[in-house]
Protein backbone atom coordinates (compact mmCIF):
# COMPACT_ATOMS: atom_id res chain seq x y z
CA UNK A 1 0.00 0.00 0.00
CA UNK A 2 1.38 3.40 -1.02
CA UNK A 3 0.45 6.42 1.05
CA UNK A 4 1.46 10.23 0.31
CA UNK A 5 1.03 13.01 2.20
CA UNK A 6 -0.07 16.54 1.50
CA UNK A 7 -0.14 18.04 -1.83
CA UNK A 8 -3.20 18.84 -3.92
CA UNK A 9 -6.03 17.34 -5.60
CA UNK A 10 -5.69 15.50 -8.82
CA UNK A 11 -9.36 15.38 -10.27
CA UNK A 12 -11.69 17.94 -9.75
CA UNK A 13 -14.84 16.94 -8.40
CA UNK A 14 -18.48 18.32 -9.14
CA UNK A 15 -21.49 18.02 -6.79
CA UNK A 16 -21.91 15.48 -4.76
CA UNK A 17 -22.87 12.03 -4.37
CA UNK A 18 -24.28 9.73 -1.40
CA UNK A 19 -21.20 7.14 0.08
CA UNK A 20 -21.96 3.59 0.41
CA UNK A 21 -19.89 3.55 3.99
CA UNK A 22 -19.33 1.59 7.06
CA UNK A 23 -18.03 3.59 9.75
CA UNK A 24 -16.54 1.60 12.78
CA UNK A 25 -16.50 2.73 16.47
CA UNK A 26 -13.35 4.92 17.43
CA UNK A 27 -11.13 2.46 18.98
CA UNK A 28 -8.36 5.27 20.53
CA UNK A 29 -8.07 8.96 20.94
CA UNK A 30 -4.43 9.95 22.07
CA UNK A 31 -4.49 13.76 22.12
CA UNK A 32 -1.85 15.57 20.08
CA UNK A 33 -1.21 12.43 17.68
CA UNK A 34 -2.55 12.47 14.65
CA UNK A 35 -5.85 10.73 13.71
CA UNK A 36 -5.84 7.35 11.86
CA UNK A 37 -8.26 6.26 9.16
CA UNK A 38 -7.94 2.74 7.95
CA UNK A 39 -10.79 0.23 6.09
CA UNK A 40 -11.09 -0.93 3.09
CA UNK A 41 -12.30 -0.19 -0.75
CA UNK A 42 -14.93 -2.70 -2.45
CA UNK A 43 -17.48 -2.21 -5.29
CA UNK A 44 -21.34 -3.75 -5.32
CA UNK A 45 -20.39 -7.33 -5.83
CA UNK A 46 -17.82 -7.06 -2.47
CA UNK A 47 -15.21 -7.19 -5.14
CA UNK A 48 -11.81 -4.50 -4.69
CA UNK A 49 -11.08 -2.90 -7.71
CA UNK A 50 -7.38 -3.97 -9.05
CA UNK A 51 -6.38 -0.67 -8.52
CA UNK A 52 -7.86 1.48 -5.38
CA UNK A 53 -6.87 5.26 -4.35
CA UNK A 54 -8.34 7.22 -1.31
CA UNK A 55 -7.82 10.90 -0.32
CA UNK A 56 -8.70 12.67 2.83
CA UNK A 57 -9.29 16.30 2.32
CA UNK A 58 -9.45 19.39 4.41
CA UNK A 59 -13.04 20.77 3.54
CA UNK A 60 -12.37 24.27 4.68
CA UNK A 61 -8.64 24.81 3.25
CA UNK A 62 -9.63 22.63 0.10
CA UNK A 63 -6.27 21.35 0.70
CA UNK A 64 -4.66 17.36 0.40
CA UNK A 65 -4.21 15.87 3.96
CA UNK A 66 -3.11 12.37 2.42
CA UNK A 67 -3.64 9.72 -0.11
CA UNK A 68 -2.94 6.21 -0.02
CA UNK A 69 -3.33 3.44 -3.38
CA UNK A 70 -2.95 -0.62 -2.84
CA UNK A 71 -4.07 -3.28 -5.47
CA UNK A 72 -6.03 -5.28 -2.58
CA UNK A 73 -7.74 -2.88 -1.52
CA UNK A 74 -7.55 -1.43 1.89
CA UNK A 75 -6.06 1.73 2.88
CA UNK A 76 -4.72 3.78 5.72
CA UNK A 77 -4.55 7.40 5.94
CA UNK A 78 -3.46 9.90 8.97
CA UNK A 79 -4.66 13.28 9.74
CA UNK A 80 -4.29 15.60 12.31
CA UNK A 81 -6.57 15.17 15.23
CA UNK A 82 -9.91 17.35 15.66
CA UNK A 83 -10.34 18.03 11.97
CA UNK A 84 -13.43 17.53 10.15
CA UNK A 85 -11.78 15.11 6.84
CA UNK A 86 -13.84 14.47 3.67
CA UNK A 87 -12.79 11.10 2.16
CA UNK A 88 -13.02 10.42 -1.45
CA UNK A 89 -12.23 6.65 -2.14
CA UNK A 90 -12.50 5.10 -5.81
CA UNK A 91 -11.00 2.44 -8.42
CA UNK A 92 -9.74 1.92 -11.60
CA UNK A 93 -8.73 -0.90 -14.05
CA UNK A 94 -6.27 1.01 -16.34
CA UNK A 95 -8.79 0.82 -19.16
CA UNK A 96 -8.88 3.79 -21.67
CA UNK A 97 -10.35 5.19 -24.69
CA UNK A 98 -9.29 8.13 -27.24
CA UNK A 99 -5.87 8.05 -24.95
CA UNK A 100 -8.31 9.28 -22.17
CA UNK A 101 -7.44 6.85 -18.73
CA UNK A 102 -10.62 5.97 -17.60
CA UNK A 103 -11.83 5.05 -13.85
CA UNK A 104 -14.78 2.31 -14.30
CA UNK A 105 -16.09 3.17 -11.08
CA UNK A 106 -17.92 5.76 -9.33
CA UNK A 107 -16.28 7.13 -6.49
CA UNK A 108 -17.35 7.05 -2.60
CA UNK A 109 -17.28 10.39 -0.69
CA UNK A 110 -17.81 10.11 3.26
CA UNK A 111 -17.96 13.28 5.12
CA UNK A 112 -16.14 12.49 9.17
CA UNK A 113 -16.34 15.62 11.94
CA UNK A 114 -13.88 16.06 14.47
CA UNK A 115 -11.46 12.75 13.57
CA UNK A 116 -9.56 11.51 16.64
CA UNK A 117 -7.42 8.58 17.35
CA UNK A 118 -8.12 5.50 15.40
CA UNK A 119 -11.12 4.59 12.94
CA UNK A 120 -12.26 2.35 10.34
CA UNK A 121 -14.46 3.49 6.99
CA UNK A 122 -15.10 0.77 4.46
CA UNK A 123 -16.07 2.54 1.50
CA UNK A 124 -18.14 1.49 -1.36
CA UNK A 125 -17.73 2.35 -4.65
CA UNK A 126 -19.59 1.13 -8.13
CA UNK A 127 -18.83 -0.19 -10.87
CA UNK A 128 -19.72 1.97 -14.31
CA UNK A 129 -19.02 3.06 -17.73
CA UNK A 130 -17.70 5.92 -18.33
CA UNK A 131 -18.68 8.63 -21.42
CA UNK A 132 -15.56 10.97 -22.05
CA UNK A 133 -16.86 14.51 -22.82
CA UNK A 134 -15.55 16.53 -25.65
CA UNK A 135 -16.85 20.00 -26.50
CA UNK A 136 -15.26 22.49 -28.61
CA UNK A 137 -15.69 26.35 -29.00
CA UNK A 138 -16.97 27.84 -32.25
CA UNK A 139 -13.09 27.28 -33.51
CA UNK A 140 -12.99 24.30 -32.81
CA UNK A 141 -10.75 24.39 -29.66
CA UNK A 142 -10.94 21.32 -27.03
CA UNK A 143 -12.56 22.93 -24.17
CA UNK A 144 -10.80 22.18 -20.71
CA UNK A 145 -12.71 20.63 -17.79
CA UNK A 146 -13.10 24.07 -15.99
CA UNK A 147 -14.22 25.41 -18.93
CA UNK A 148 -17.49 23.76 -18.76
CA UNK A 149 -20.66 25.30 -18.89
CA UNK A 150 -21.68 25.33 -15.45
CA UNK A 151 -24.99 23.19 -14.47
CA UNK A 152 -23.99 20.36 -16.56
CA UNK A 153 -25.87 17.24 -14.41
CA UNK A 154 -26.94 13.87 -15.45
CA UNK A 155 -30.56 13.16 -15.04
CA UNK A 156 -31.80 9.18 -14.76
CA UNK A 157 -34.46 7.51 -17.25
CA UNK A 158 -37.34 9.75 -15.83
CA UNK A 159 -35.93 12.90 -15.62
CA UNK A 160 -34.82 13.09 -12.24
CA UNK A 161 -31.37 14.24 -10.73
CA UNK A 162 -28.76 11.63 -9.80
CA UNK A 163 -25.99 11.35 -7.33
CA UNK A 164 -23.10 11.00 -10.01
CA UNK A 165 -20.05 13.58 -10.80
CA UNK A 166 -18.54 14.41 -13.52
CA UNK A 167 -15.43 14.00 -12.97
CA UNK A 168 -12.37 15.00 -15.26
CA UNK A 169 -10.55 12.29 -16.89
CA UNK A 170 -6.88 13.14 -18.92
CA UNK A 171 -4.58 12.36 -22.09
CA UNK A 172 -1.43 12.01 -20.66
CA UNK A 173 -0.19 12.12 -24.14
CA UNK A 174 -1.96 15.33 -25.21
CA UNK A 175 -1.95 17.20 -21.36
CA UNK A 176 -6.09 17.45 -22.15
CA UNK A 177 -8.05 17.19 -18.99
CA UNK A 178 -11.69 17.37 -19.66
CA UNK A 179 -15.27 16.33 -17.97
CA UNK A 180 -16.58 12.77 -18.03
CA UNK A 181 -19.71 10.72 -16.80
CA UNK A 182 -19.51 7.48 -15.10
CA UNK A 183 -23.13 5.67 -15.80
CA UNK A 184 -23.39 2.48 -13.18
CA UNK A 185 -23.48 -0.90 -15.20
CA UNK A 186 -27.29 -1.61 -16.16
CA UNK A 187 -28.42 2.47 -15.53
CA UNK A 188 -29.47 4.29 -18.07
CA UNK A 189 -28.91 8.25 -18.41
CA UNK A 190 -28.76 11.77 -19.67
CA UNK A 191 -26.81 15.01 -19.42
CA UNK A 192 -28.33 17.85 -18.82
CA UNK A 193 -26.80 21.27 -20.30
CA UNK A 194 -27.95 24.01 -18.43
CA UNK A 195 -27.11 27.40 -20.39
CA UNK A 196 -28.54 31.34 -21.17
CA UNK A 197 -29.12 32.29 -24.53
CA UNK A 198 -30.31 35.13 -26.04
CA UNK A 199 -34.35 35.90 -26.05
CA UNK A 200 -34.80 32.57 -24.43
CA UNK A 201 -33.25 32.63 -21.14
CA UNK A 202 -32.14 29.96 -18.84
CA UNK A 203 -32.46 26.50 -20.58
CA UNK A 204 -32.32 22.98 -19.30
CA UNK A 205 -31.31 21.13 -22.94
CA UNK A 206 -30.68 17.70 -23.17
CA UNK A 207 -27.86 15.67 -24.15
CA UNK A 208 -28.15 12.30 -25.49
CA UNK A 209 -26.24 9.51 -27.46
CA UNK A 210 -27.81 9.01 -30.95
CA UNK A 211 -31.06 9.72 -29.58
CA UNK A 212 -31.09 7.94 -26.52
CA UNK A 213 -29.96 7.62 -23.09
CA UNK A 214 -26.89 6.69 -22.03
CA UNK A 215 -26.40 3.28 -21.50
CA UNK A 216 -24.16 1.27 -19.36
CA UNK A 217 -24.16 -2.70 -20.34
CA UNK A 218 -19.86 -2.83 -18.92
CA UNK A 219 -17.04 -1.03 -17.78
CA UNK A 220 -15.14 0.47 -19.77
CA UNK A 221 -16.13 3.57 -21.73
CA UNK A 222 -16.21 6.13 -25.07
CA UNK A 223 -15.39 9.20 -25.73
CA UNK A 224 -18.98 11.26 -26.72
CA UNK A 225 -18.54 14.45 -29.62
CA UNK A 226 -20.98 16.70 -27.43
CA UNK A 227 -21.19 19.35 -30.18
CA UNK A 228 -22.27 16.68 -32.59
CA UNK A 229 -24.50 14.99 -30.40
CA UNK A 230 -26.16 18.10 -28.26
CA UNK A 231 -27.37 19.36 -31.79
CA UNK A 232 -28.81 16.02 -33.03
CA UNK A 233 -30.53 16.21 -30.04
CA UNK A 234 -32.17 19.38 -30.32
CA UNK A 235 -33.06 18.64 -33.94
CA UNK A 236 -34.42 15.79 -32.82
CA UNK A 237 -36.87 17.19 -30.38
CA UNK A 238 -37.23 19.74 -33.47
CA UNK A 239 -38.50 17.16 -35.72
CA UNK A 240 -40.96 15.77 -32.79
CA UNK A 241 -42.36 18.95 -32.14
CA UNK A 242 -42.78 19.57 -36.37
CA UNK A 243 -44.21 16.45 -36.42
CA UNK A 244 -46.90 17.59 -33.90
CA UNK A 245 -47.79 20.81 -35.31
CA UNK A 246 -48.28 19.24 -38.72
CA UNK A 247 -50.75 16.62 -36.78
CA UNK A 248 -52.72 19.99 -35.21
CA UNK A 249 -53.21 21.64 -38.69
CA UNK A 250 -50.75 25.02 -38.35
CA UNK A 251 -48.48 25.57 -41.25
CA UNK A 252 -44.59 24.28 -40.99
CA UNK A 253 -42.29 26.04 -43.92
CA UNK A 254 -41.25 22.93 -46.04
CA UNK A 255 -37.42 24.17 -45.51
CA UNK A 256 -37.61 24.29 -41.77
CA UNK A 257 -39.03 20.55 -41.84
CA UNK A 258 -36.40 19.55 -44.23
CA UNK A 259 -34.00 20.56 -41.99
CA UNK A 260 -35.41 18.86 -38.28
CA UNK A 261 -35.88 15.94 -40.86
CA UNK A 262 -31.78 16.01 -42.50
CA UNK A 263 -30.05 18.05 -40.12
CA UNK A 264 -28.06 21.02 -41.79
Amino acid sequence: MDRHHGGSAATRWRGACSPAVALAVVLSAVPGEAAVIHGSVSDETGSPPPLVWVMALDPVENTVLDTASSQDGSYELEVPDGLDVTLVGTGTRGDSAGGYELRGYSPAVAVLRDVEGTLRLDLGVVRCREYVLELRDADGTLLRDEELPPGAFPVDHAGEATAELLLSVENPSTGARVPSLCVPLGALRRLMFRVELPGAGLLNLPLELDGGPFPAPEQGGEVVDVNRELARTQLGRLEERIAVLETEGFAVPPALADRAAHGP
